[in-house]
């Protein structure tokens, strides 16, 4: 005779407590991305702020984190348009250089935004709302 073990109980877990990175992670990835993207403005701080915000999971820490993000952002940017300058001489370098820093957090917020819903919108969308979680059952 085979012996059969009953089956485990099923244990409901909210989408969010599954796998989501800490806020100063998700903005280590909207930073590091940004400037590593920064002769692409806007987008680059589109690309980051999508990953970071995919990464912390939830429209409202991705904006916590972006926050934190566009300061360090707009001034490794200013550092590297201005003070270095890699862009035209004068007053046009500075007025360049604060548009760019903006666009570039434009974008950081943006993606921050859609990053953070797409990815609890999507988590809920493939797990109906909730994640199940087999639960082991005790030895017998």
């Amino acid at each position: 005779m085979t012996d059969v073990l009953p089956r485990a109980p099923e244990r409901r877990v909210a989408p969010q407590e599954h796998r989501r990175a800490s806020i100063p992670v998700g903005s280590a990835w909207m930073v590091v991305l940004s400037l590593l993207l920064s002769f692409i403005p806007f987008v680059n701080g589109l690309i980051g702020g999508l990953v970071g915000g995919f990464k912390v999971r939830g429209v409202k820490r991705a904006l916590a984190a972006a926050v934190v993000s566009a300061a360090i952002v707009a001034l490794g940017e200013w550092l590297l348009f201005g003070v270095l300058r890699l862009r035209a001489m004068g007053l046009a370098a500075g007025v360049s250089t604060g548009l760019l820093i903006l666009a570039s957090d434009a974008g950081l917020f943006l993606g921050a935004i859609v990053g953070g819903a797409v990815s609890g919108a999507s988590r809920a969308e493939r797990t109906g709302g909730w994640i199940t979680r087999r639960q082991h059952a005790p030895p017998h």
